[in-house]
């Protein structure tokens, strides 16, 4: 009996064991991942431009083109004036390297002192708000185009300041030899109620008392 029994149950684990292994695939019993449903055509990091068929044109990127990155990257120093106390300094200022490079450059003045710039004790005369309308630069004179804000509050000092601080900016220049003002597009001789004369072009040197000392 004992013999019988023994073969059965030797029987009963083979046929325990067969089942198994059509159940089961080879391979360790560890790897429980899914498997994917494709195998990848290639283990290279895809390429972040679209790859049109032969014959077909490429989509656009989704990304910034290499015009607008090189346009962005092009960018120049230049040179702004702002004023601690009643003296004018100078302030480095980066600006998109273009053909009308004036134009920037007054419009980072007109953006007035960074923070850091202020905690230097650095600050500007020309009232906040004042605007750009235009520049245009003819046999050396700059004429200088801004808004009626430039005007506004101050006496004096503060006028001939602001003054300063757009003139010595443009006098930087090789092309400008003196600088107009114009307020919303009419040209001035006399600035604000002050009375303070503007009849000609005036540079960096007619503001001599507050500028530093070579």
């Amino acid at each position: 009996m004992a013999s019988r029994g023994a073969t059965a149950r030797t029987l009963a684990t083979l046929g325990l064991a067969a089942l198994l292994g059509t159940a089961c695939p080879s391979g360790s019993a560890d790897d429980a991942g899914p498997s994917p449903s494709r195998a990848p055509t290639s283990t290279a990091p895809a390429s972040t431009d679209a790859q049109a068929p032969a014959g077909e044109a490429a989509p656009p990127s989704a990304g910034p083109s290499t015009t607008a990155t090189s346009e962005t990257a092009a960018t120049t120093e230049t040179t702004i004036y702002l004023l601690k106390g009643e003296t004018l300094v100078k302030a480095g200022r980066r600006v998109p390297k273009v053909a009308a490079i004036g134009r920037e450059t007054v419009e980072a003045l007109l953006a007035g002192p960074s923070r850091a710039e202020v905690g230097a004790g650095l600050g500007t005369a020309i009232p906040e708000g004042t605007t750009l309308g235009g520049l245009v630069i003819e046999g050396g004179t700059a004429t200088v185009d801004l808004s009626r804000t430039f005007e506004s509050g101050g006496g004096t000092l503060g006028m001939t300041l602001r003054l300063a601080q757009v003139t010595c900016t443009l006098d930087q220049f090789d092309s400008v030899t003196g600088v107009r003002f114009a307020l919303d597009g009419k040209l001035i001789t006399v600035f604000s109620g002050e009375g303070i004369i503007l009849d000609r072009p005036v540079t960096c040197s007619s503001y001599g008392a507050h500028t530093p000392s070579p």
